[in-house]
């Protein structure tokens, strides 16, 4: 009997040692099969990808973008506001039901997953999010796109190893059939409070 308890409780061991990696595993073939079929679903996108490439950008002009950490919250909100208010947020860049809008893949990390509209937790339980108040991703002059996810997640990886990005690495972000690629040029850890380094 005490054999076979000890037997018991080694599987649970190992059962409880290895969780984290299954599950990381799990998360990130989930995501992979979601950004394989990104490009799929955009020739089924409505209205079509050039459609809403041109509203974005038309909503990026329009947006008077902001980020603010409001008193009592533990993550930056966007505070921008459109003067254009045929233009709804939520209505741009999207693929499909999900709010699935772009693909971010840093390369040097072995980062590639979805990006969604919105920061909500049950977004950030799936991919990357966009921080509505900030201009959509498809880059252009005197824009800055606020994209997160979370980090050190039992069940994901997702920006686990984002510590481990240098300077000159590059990025790419997959929106809508267009690649935008970045180089890192600056490196900066900050307080949750210090939204000044989130804006334009």
């Amino acid at each position: 009997m005490l054999s076979w308890s000890i037997y018991v409780i080694g599987i649970l061991a190992l059962v409880v040692g290895f969780y984290p990696q299954v599950s990381a595993w799990f998360s990130s073939y989930n995501q992979s099969l979601i950004v394989e079929n990104y490009n799929a679903q955009l020739a089924h996108a409505r209205p079509s990808a050039e459609e809403q490439l041109r509203q974005a950008r038309e909503y990026n002009d329009a947006l008077s973008a902001g980020v603010v950490l409001e008193s009592n919250a533990r993550v930056a909100s966007g505070v921008g506001t459109s003067s254009n208010a045929d233009l709804k947020y939520n209505n741009i860049l999207r693929v499909n039901s999900q709010g699935l809008m772009a693909r971010l893949k840093v390369p040097s990390v072995d980062i590639d997953i979805p990006v969604y509209h919105g920061t909500s937790d049950a977004v950030l339980l799936k991919g990357s999010g966009h921080l509505e108040g900030s201009h959509l991703p498809v880059g252009g002059p005197s824009t800055r796109s606020v994209l997160t996810a979370h980090r050190g997640l039992a069940s994901s990886t997702m920006f686990t190893n984002l510590d481990k990005v240098k300077e000159s690495d590059t990025f790419s972000i997959e929106v809508f059939g267009e690649v935008l690629v970045y180089r890192v040029r600056d490196i900066k850890v900050i307080a949750p409070e210090d939204t000044d380094t989130l804006k334009v």
